[in-house]
């Protein structure tokens, strides 16, 4: 994921968004983790994380609906992976 986003191949905005929800999904499942430390851990970057995600994601979004290969309905699917509450908003937005 690191390469992808900052690595010299320059993607186009299709793919960060993708990329950016594939991290926060390991964040959420790290979250959950009986280890005491990776939980701990997985929570402090989930906050700083969620800083930019709130920001971005509809932005990002915008760049993989307009992708052929990703379609809309992946996006509403990986919103609602993330938070069902708040899916329906994101999609309407």
């Amino acid at each position: 994921m690191t390469n992808l986003i900052s690595g010299l191949s320059y993607p186009t905005s299709n793919r960060y968004f993708m990329q950016v929800w594939k991290i926060e999904c390991l964040l959420w499942e790290n979250a959950k983790s009986d280890d005491p430390t990776i939980k701990d851990m997985a929570l402090n970057i989930m906050n700083k994380f969620s800083k930019y995600w709130d920001h971005y994601c509809d932005i990002l979004s915008t760049g993989a609906i307009l992708d052929q290969q990703i379609k809309f309905e992946a996006i509403q699917f990986c919103y609602s992976r993330i938070d069902p509450s708040t899916c329906d908003e994101k999609i309407n937005i």
